[in-house]
C-alpha cells in the first residue's frame, strides 16, 4: 500500500485485544495528512482491498470539483452554439430539398416533346428565381451572425459575379470542431461543399447553383437541344438531391449526439450540486469518504463512456 510517502503493509495483524494497528510509519503518515489521527477509509470500485485517505485531499476534491464546474460551463456554451447553428443549418436544408424537388419538376415538364419553347423559357425563369433563392440560403446566417455554410470564412459562402452571375465557393473546406464535453468533439455545421458541391455523370466536379445556370440557358435557347438538356438535368439533379439528403442525415446524427452529450451534462451538474452538498457533512471523515467514493465513480463512468464514444459506430455518426 502507498500512502503519503509511505508505501507498505496497511495493517499489523490482530494482537492480543482483537484489533488492529496501523505501522509507525503509515500511522506517521496518516497524522500528517489529516492533521490529527483520523484515515478515511473507502473500498476499491476494481480491486478487492481499501483505500486510504486523509483529511487533507478535501482541498485537492473541491479544487477538482471547482474545475469541473467551470469545463462543464464551457461545454455547455459550446453546445448551446453547436445546437443554434445545427438547428438553423437543418432548417435551410429542409427548403433546399424543397426547392431542388421544385427544380426537378420543371426539369421534367421541360424535357417532355410536348413542352413548347415559349413554356421552356418561363420554365428558365422559375429556375433563375430558385437559383438566387438557393444563393441566399446558401449564404445564410444563423443567430450569431456566422456564415451557415461558409465553414470558418468570416463573409460569404459563395461570392457571386457581378456580369455572368456564376457562383464560387468562398468558404473553407471544413469547419472546426467544437468541445462538448468529456473529451469529445462535433462539427457543428455543413460547409457548401458538403451541400451543394458534387461530380456530374461525366465525372466532373460541379454544384447545384452551375447546373440550374445551364439548364436556364438552354432552355432559353430552345429547340431539341433544349429537351435534351432538361432530361439530362434530371440525372445531377437527383444526385444534388441526393447529396443534401445525406447532410440532412449526417446533421441529424450530430444533433442526437449532442443531446446525449447534453444530457451528461445535466447529470454531470446535478452530481456537483450533491458533492457540494456532501462537504458541508458534520462528520469530516464520513464526508471524505462518501466524497471520495463519488469522485472513484465519475470518473471510472467517464472513462467507460469515453471508450464507447470512440468505437467506430459513434465516430460515424460523429
Amino acid at each position: 500500500m502507498s500512502f503519503g510517502g509511505y508505501s507498505g503493509q496497511a495493517y499489523s495483524p490482530a494482537g492480543d485485544k482483537g484489533r488492529f494497528v496501523l505501522p509507525p510509519l503509515f500511522r506517521k503518515a496518516v497524522k500528517d495528512s489529516s492533521d490529527g489521527r483520523v484515515l478515511c477509509l473507502m473500498k476499491h470500485p476494481s480491486w478487492n482491498c481499501l483505500v486510504g485517505f486523509g483529511l487533507s485531499r478535501k482541498p485537492e476534491l473541491e479544487a477538482q470539483l471547482d474545475r469541473e464546474e467551470r469545463i462543464t460551463a464551457v461545454d455547455t456554451r459550446n453546445a448551446d452554439q453547436a445546437e443554434n447553428n445545427m438547428r438553423f443549418t437543418d432548417e435551410a436544408l429542409g427548403q433546399i430539398a424543397t426547392m431542388i424537388s421544385r427544380a426537378r419538376e420543371l426539369a421534367l415538364h421541360a424535357a417532355n416533346a410536348t413542352t413548347s419553347d415559349e413554356q421552356r423559357a418561363s420554365i428558365a425563369t422559375e429556375l433563375d428565381g430558385l437559383r438566387e433563392s438557393l444563393l441566399g440560403l446558401a449564404n445564410g446566417r444563423n443567430a450569431s451572425g456566422h456564415s451557415l455554410f461558409g465553414g470558418q470564412a468570416v463573409g460569404n459562402a459563395y461570392d457571386i459575379d457581378p456580369v455572368t452571375g456564376a457562383a464560387t465557393y468562398a468558404g473553407t473546406p471544413t469547419l472546426d470542431l467544437v468541445e462538448i464535453g468529456e473529451g469529445q468533439t462535433i462539427q457543428p455545421g455543413m460547409t457548401g461543399q458538403d451541400v451543394f458541391a458534387f461530380t456530374d455523370a461525366g465525372g466532373a466536379s460541379t454544384d447545384l447553383f452551375a447546373q440550374l445556370a445551364s439548364l436556364s440557358t438552354a432552355l432559353r435557347a430552345g429547340g431539341a437541344g433544349a429537351a435534351d438538356a432538361a432530361r439530362d438535368a434530371l440525372t445531377t439533379l437527383d444526385t444534388g438531391f441526393d447529396k443534401v439528403t445525406t447532410a440532412q442525415t449526417v446533421l441529424g446524427s450530430r444533433m442526437a449526439w449532442l443531446e446525449i452529450m447534453s444530457e451528461r451534462r445535466v447529470d454531470n451538474v446535478e452530481r456537483i450540486t450533491e458533492e457540494r452538498s456532501v462537504m458541508g457533512g458534520a462528520d469530516p471523515a464520513v464526508t471524505m469518504t462518501r466524497l471520495q467514493e463519488m469522485m472513484t465513480v465519475l470518473e471510472a463512468s467517464q472513462a467507460s463512456f469515453v471508450r464507447l464514444a470512440n468505437l467506430n459506430l459513434f465516430s460515424m455518426l460523429r
